[in-house]
């Protein structure tokens, strides 16, 4: 990023609707910024976000230097699941970052983001022939928008369905899966399975997002006591 970035530009001025937003209010929706491979840079607060700009507050005025030499950013609301955006530098001005090259990545993460998410469940397997249901406890390893990965000792069926509650969303939320990958884990005493999650409805998908977005901040700020343990065995 050039130092002249830094300087408040005269010839690049909001709106006059964006300024009445900003001013004289506190920011309101906390997100994590990333460098174009990932790396989580900072925290701050998404101020303000129009069609034709967007305005970061920074937490301290010395967040600055840790933008120093990067320009293409990627911001993601921790609160919000719809707000998550890659954009390009325009200027700084004090703590206050403005973007005006920018779009939606949501849809992005939608399809490409799986998070590790080591966590203690119970599947339940239901006998297509006499219904009979059999609770299977696993290991959580991964979850997506699209399906998820478990570690169990039991050996099961590629295309076998299953269903879990998910208790890591704002509500529980119970969905169907149908398992379509089978492998041995590296300790050769667990499988590993990878399953497609079956048609949920669009709110339940908003909220599943939300959740996913959030264990990814998450993961982040480090790995969570039990993982360490798990992988310790």
């Amino acid at each position: 990023m050039s130092e002249d970035l830094l300087h408040d530009k005269k010839d690049i001025v909001p709106d006059e609707s964006t300024s009445k937003k900003i001013k004289g209010r506190e920011p309101y929706r906390n997100v994590v910024i990333s460098d174009e491979n990932g790396n989580e840079i900072l925290e701050a607060y998404l101020d303000y976000v129009g069609s034709k700009i967007i305005v970061i507050q920074l937490l301290s005025i010395w967040d600055v230097k840790k933008l120093k030499g990067k320009s293409l950013l990627y911001f993601k609301s921790l609160e919000k699941y719809d707000q998550a955006y890659k954009g390009t530098i325009e200027y700084i001005d004090g703590n206050a970052v403005f973007f005006k090259d920018f779009e939606n990545i949501c849809d992005e993460l939608k399809n490409d983001l799986k998070v590790d998410y080591f966590h203690k469940a119970d599947i339940t397997l239901t006998d297509e022939e006499t219904d009979e249901k059999t609770v299977v406890p696993v290991v959580i390893k991964d979850v997506s928008c699209g399906g998820m990965g478990f570690f169990t000792q039991e050996s099961l069926r590629v295309g076998e369905l299953l269903d879990m509650t998910y208790d890591f969303t704002k509500t529980p939320l119970r969905a169907k899966f149908q398992i379509i990958r089978k492998e041995r884990h590296i300790n050769d005493v667990n499988y590993h399975y990878g399953c497609k999650m079956l048609a949920i409805n669009i709110l339940e998908e908003s909220m599943l997002k939300q959740a996913i977005f959030r264990i990814d901040i998450e993961n982040k700020r480090g790995k969570s006591k039990f993982e360490e343990d798990f992988e310790g065995e």
